[in-house]
């Protein structure tokens, strides 16, 4: 009842119909193709401020608030993971079990990632004495494309934290609490001046 109050009835602009049969989309031409990609491209840019219009009037409707990034025990932290997606409930008991331990510990959650909010994680992050990127997918031969987002995100800032990065959950394997413990380990000691390791798997069967 809550979501019929929030969303407009269902309106397809577009039906695909058996007795309408049509193409859409299947090639751009080269007098058309690019321009086509920068309006694309800006269209999403502005649609930022409808995103956070859009979670504000959810906010009053359900009581649940959004954000592009979010943080979890992180106004006094030294190091902070970086989490996207289902892995950040069990991050979030790591850090509450970090914290008994008396651990500056805490997590930037990106919820949003296009158009990708690049001040929000910078003011987020710049300040840090490290990030631990926990990546939910491997690009090949290269590493995390979240870790190298970030990275793009605070290259050349001023305060930008090192970035420890780690990949996590392939194909839905379990990421346990402990897991989670090994890789603020791992973190710390960057933290605490040791050099950046390559990024890991983890949980991997060797």
């Amino acid at each position: 009842e809550e979501v019929h109050k929030f969303l407009p009835p269902f309106e397809p602009s577009f039906r695909l119909d058996v007795d309408k049969p049509w193409t859409l989309g299947p090639v751009g031409i080269p007098d058309i193709y690019a321009e086509t990609r920068m309006a694309h491209n800006q269209a999403l840019i502005e649609s930022r401020k409808i995103i956070d219009r859009a979670w504000d009037e959810l906010a009053d409707v359900v009581g649940r608030r959004y954000r592009a990034v979010e943080t979890f025990r992180a106004d006094d932290a030294d190091l902070v993971f970086f989490t996207m997606g289902g892995v950040t409930e069990t991050c979030m008991t790591a850090v509450e079990e970090l914290r008994k331990q008396g651990k500056k510990v805490g997590i930037v959650h990106l919820r949003l990632h296009r158009p990708f909010p690049y001040d929000d994680i910078r003011k987020a992050l710049l300040g840090r004495k490290a990030v631990v990127c926990v990546d939910r997918a491997l690009s090949t031969g290269f590493g995390g494309p979240m870790a190298s987002e970030i990275k793009a995100a605070l290259y050349g800032q001023k305060g930008a934290p090192p970035l420890v990065e780690f990949i996590a959950g392939l194909g839905g394997r379990d990421v346990k609490v402990s897991d989670f413990c090994d890789m603020y380990d791992a973190g710390a000691k960057v933290a605490s001046g040791a050099p950046v390791p390559p990024y890991k798997l983890v949980g991997v069967r060797e």
